[in-house]
């Protein structure tokens, strides 16, 4: 499969995500033109929101070239970013769309060649779209997640007078779960878990025979967010 089409399937799948959840609350509670019970004020998730993140993933990843035994990498290191997105609340079903974006610090060396020959495999950055469903409990928020991911992978060989290296942009899927804890009106807090896999991705460069990367990761991340709270200014004046 192309990498276009597997990039327009897992997007779609972010899609229908946030579309049936849509129609699955619209089931619940009436469409959004009927009148609906509306959550306390002061757990409104509704509106865009902005954010940052921080944590550390644990990632593994193969590389063989033809002819040549797999070569394996432990990609593990911390991680800070950004992420944005927007929220649906119908009663206690929250349903939403986010992107985010997070630099590494992720890189590993492996040595062949009684030495001679060193091999580096580094991300440098992993971004993913994602939709979200979940269900309110008081100022929680429990969610699930899913949709597409894309990473850059840097690879490198150092022979004996020459040096050969190579950068793939690779996309695969993400799944994950996490809470989320309204502390004010306008800010949440939230501890959640992604897991990417970005399956079979060929390099060919010059100096590499052709082959191929495997490379999939665990992620374990922190994050605050301001809601850019579209419904206060209505909420206030019904007061």
């Amino acid at each position: 499969m192309g990498e276009i089409m597997k990039i327009k399937i897992l997007t779609a799948c972010a899609a229908l995500l946030f579309s049936g959840g849509q129609s699955f609350a619209d089931g619940m509670y009436g469409s959004s033109k009927d009148p609906i019970m509306m959550p306390h004020a002061e757990y409104m998730w509704d509106g865009l929101y902005v954010g940052l993140h921080a944590g550390k993933a644990w990632g593994d990843a193969e590389y063989v070239e033809d002819g040549d035994d797999a070569r394996r990498f432990s990609l593990d290191g911390f991680f800070g970013g950004v992420h944005a997105g927007y929220n649906l609340q119908r009663g206690r079903f929250v349903f939403g769309l986010e992107a985010d974006y997070s630099a590494f610090d992720s890189d590993d060396r492996v040595v062949t060649g009684n030495g001679n020959v060193r091999h580096d495999l580094e991300t440098s950055w992993l971004a993913t779209i994602r939709g979200r469903i979940g269900i309110t409990h008081e100022s929680w928020l429990f969610y699930a997640s899913a949709g597409a991911a894309f990473a850059e992978l840097d690879t490198r060989r150092d022979n004996p007078g020459r040096t050969d290296s190579d950068t793939e942009t690779v996309n695969g899927y993400a799944i994950g779960a996490g809470v989320e804890k309204m502390l004010t009106p306008n800010w949440t807090a939230r501890l959640d878990y992604l897991y990417v896999d970005f399956g079979d991705e060929k390099f060919d460069a010059p100096g590499f025979d052709e082959g191929k990367t495997e490379f999939d990761a665990h992620i374990l991340r922190v994050g605050v967010s301001y809601k850019i709270d579209m419904h206060r200014p209505h909420l206030e004046s019904m007061k």
